[in-house]
């Protein structure tokens, strides 16, 4: 009886049972775009996760990258320094001109070595310093440190500094250039 009574030619009947059908139509729409939502949060979700590894595994790269980065730049420094020694082992009448002060020697072949050594001392000051992030802070104070004491105590480098210092990067200037400008200020040659 029920059924016949929804099936009835009324109007009202009629009504009703479109009524019905649209009702159930939306229940159906509705249960449906939930049903996508659900699985485009689950699709998010898991896109995320992976986002989250590829992110992790990026960020364990570049630490790597770092870390390479660093020791490579400790075996450069190390190696330029123990270059450096062993010419002052080789030519120990030329350590004065670069740690005591002593005016460039005017003689050959001392004259040219001092001018080599000079500028391997500032390509060693511009290797260093542009790369000087990569170096733990209290590492970095230390060669800037050195790098000053160097300017300031050798003639030779300061005079190499006034011929080819636009050759050079603005970290090596940050050093040298102050040097150079209290030496003029004070009728000091370099």
């Amino acid at each position: 009886m029920l059924v016949q009574s929804l099936f009835a030619t009324t109007s009202t009947g009629v009504a009703t049972w479109i009524s019905l059908l649209l009702l159930g139509l939306s229940v159906t729409v509705y249960l449906y775009q939930a049903r996508v939502l659900i699985n485009q949060r689950k699709e998010f979700e898991k896109q995320t996760a992976e986002f989250g590894k590829q992110t992790e595994a990026l960020s364990a790269q570049t630490k790597h990258a770092i870390d390479t980065n660093r020791a490579l730049l400790s075996q450069n420094v190390n190696g330029t320094m123990h270059q450096l020694s062993m010419i002052f082992l080789s030519y120990p009448q030329l350590r004065a001109v670069f740690y005591d002060g002593e005016p460039p020697p005017i003689n050959e072949p001392d004259r040219t070595r001092a001018k080599v050594i000079a500028e391997m001392f500032v390509d060693f000051m511009s290797m260093t310093l542009t790369n000087e992030i990569l170096a733990p802070t209290d590492e970095r104070e230390g060669w800037i440190n050195f790098f000053d004491f160097i300017g300031r105590h050798s003639p030779a480098v300061m005079d190499y500094w006034r011929e080819r210092c636009d050759w050079y990067e603005e970290p090596v200037h940050k050093i040298l250039d102050p040097i150079l400008k209290e030496r003029s200020h004070e009728g000091r040659p370099s």
